[in-house]
């Protein structure tokens, strides 16, 4: 994960920068490989609110029961970890 490029969109459209968070939010990077890496979503106060183990390069972030607000998406495959905001608006 040297040189992560993080795009979070909606479930339909994972190019499209911003989110439109109707219940999944799809997070693709062209430079996450095939292999294992965790992603939790932390909140503004850094509480875990959620965690997802997956290997692959696009991910559907489950976004619906987050309320409204700023969270923290962070990637970790092991030895590199890759922190980006996340702002929830329903």
């Amino acid at each position: 994960m040297d040189n992560i490029t993080l795009t979070i969109g909606s479930a339909d459209n994972a190019s499209t920068k911003g989110n439109s968070s109707t219940g999944t939010t799809a997070l693709a990077s062209k430079y996450i490989s095939t292999k294992a890496y965790t992603i939790r979503i932390l909140d503004s106060f850094g509480a875990l609110k959620t965690t997802l183990n997956r290997s692959g390069e696009t991910v559907t972030l489950p976004v619906g029961n987050l309320n409204n607000g700023v969270y923290v998406v962070e990637i970790a495959d092991g030895k590199n970890v890759y922190r980006q905001q996340l702002v929830v608006r329903h």
